[in-house]
């Protein structure tokens, strides 16, 4: 199947190919050119000791700046000195990363392990450039069980592509200062979504630039609320939006219902954006929507007042609670089959989702991104937070909902929030505009189901 690049990730743009190994400076300099051929052992009399080749892996990735980027820096090294004979040279992402994937697999230069978010493991499946890794993870006696992981991010058609690596956990934030000031008790694990708008009334004053509780127009926002009312916003087969049905119009009525009837959601413009001055870090907003809470989140606040991470709030009918998350995995190509580097390759993968010190440099480095390993998540290390509570979020691993990822998910996402909007920004009906989504939505599927 012939491959083309499309539109990006998180943003559109036809993409640059442009592949730039990445080159450390002072004490870790020339780590991705180790050899161990030919070394000279001290005592040997000058006698090169034969050694096996090296082998050396290629990685694409957009992990190339700020904390991510120091991540790679950091992580790639220790993996070469923990993995003796192997290798791994990163291979950044110039511009979208998932158009230059696509542009890569179908000129044939393909990393032999790519970091792929969204339905990129689908686009490439389907061109035949992913390796399926469950042997290969069975020779090596890897347990899925001891890693935490999505169905529909590594696996397409019942065949796993590769292991979770950057998780989004989406889950909310609470400014426990205004809580505190104001006099209202804090959330609980029962608070059902209508007690805690009622509660954070008595804290917004949005005419003060204060505000309650962080809206927004993606699906992370909105479709645990959906969820939560007993709501499906894609049918199982992945060929009908369902947003026009009784009980995902009832969500999406109230979700409307807490920017403009209730007051304390963040009012949308109709290009769903909140007031500017509406920022969880600045200390004026009740309870703020993040991803992964973590050390990156703790230095944004500064300190300014306590924050910590609640429970998502229940359903008032259903009584249950769903958390949306997602993940980018990493994946092995066809490229290191050919090149017969598919066990080092899921060497790799294991090593960044389970080892101890890929997941401690998470922690350390405070990347953004939550740990895959349960050991880790379970560590004294992680426990001990930011935020206080952080333990709350490895309690609702139960809670976690698979999103249903499939090849065209990140152009039907947004053909959704397209539909939305209009509601949104209150100027039209949750009605309207939810059959304006299923219609968009489904000419999206369409495409990649016919």
């Amino acid at each position: 199947m012939a491959l083309t690049a499309g539109a990006g990730h998180e943003r559109g743009g036809a993409a640059t190919i442009r592949r730039r190994p990445l080159v450390l400076k002072g004490a870790t300099a020339g780590w991705a050119l180790l050899a161990f051929g030919g070394c000279t052992a001290p005592g040997s009399g000058g006698v090169a000791k034969p050694e096996a080749p090296t082998v050396t892996l290629t990685y694409f990735t957009d992990w190339s700046g700020g904390t991510r980027g120091d991540w790679i820096k950091a992580a790639l090294p220790k993996f070469a000195e923990e993995n003796p004979g192997i290798v791994v040279q990163a291979e950044f992402a110039q511009n979208d990363a998932k158009a230059e994937a696509i542009a890569n697999a179908a000129a044939g230069t393909l990393s032999d392990t790519i970091l792929g978010g969204g339905d990129v493991p689908y686009a490439l499946a389907k061109a035949g450039q992913l390796v399926e890794v469950t042997p290969t993870l069975k020779t090596l006696k890897f347990k899925m069980e001891d890693i935490i992981w999505i169905a529909s991010t590594i696996q397409v058609k019942g065949k796993q592509y590769g292991l979770p690596f950057q998780w989004n956990y989406w889950t909310r934030v609470i400014n426990k200062t205004l809580f505190k000031e104001a006099g209202v008790p804090l959330p609980t694990e029962k608070t059902t979504w209508p007690q805690l708008a009622e509660s954070v009334r008595r804290i917004a004053k949005p005419e003060q630039e204060l505000y309650g509780i962080e809206t927004g127009t993606s699906l992370w926002h909105w479709n645990p609320i959906v969820w939560s009312s007993g709501g499906e916003i894609i049918s199982a087969d992945q060929r009908k939006t369902l947003l026009d049905t009784p009980a995902a119009m009832e969500g999406l009525q109230f979700y409307v219902d807490l920017m403009y009837k209730k007051g304390v959601g963040t009012p949308m413009d109709d290009k769903g954006s909140i007031p500017a001055m509406a920022k969880f870090a600045s200390g004026n907003m009740a309870i703020g929507h993040a991803n992964a809470p973590g050390k990156g989140l703790d230095a944004s606040v500064g300190g300014k007042f306590e924050w910590d991470v609640i429970y998502a709030p229940l359903g008032e009918k259903t009584g249950k609670r769903f958390v949306w998350v997602s993940e980018q995995p990493n994946l092995v190509t066809t490229t290191a089959q050919r090149q017969s580097r598919v066990e080092p390759a899921v060497r790799f993968l294991i090593w960044c989702c389970s080892s101890r010190t890929a997941q401690d440099l998470l922690l350390d480095i405070g990347t953004g991104s939550w740990p895959t390993s349960k050991a880790t998540l379970n560590s004294p290390k992680f426990l001990a937070g930011p935020p206080a509570s952080v333990k709350v979020l490895v309690d609702m691993i139960k809670d976690f909902k698979d999103p249903q990822i499939f090849q065209g998910w990140i152009e039907w996402r947004t053909a959704l929030s397209e539909g939305l909007n209009p509601a949104f920004a209150n100027k039209q009906s949750v009605s309207a505009a939810a059959r304006d989504a299923v219609r968009l939505g489904d000419l999206v599927l369409a495409k990649y189901t016919s």
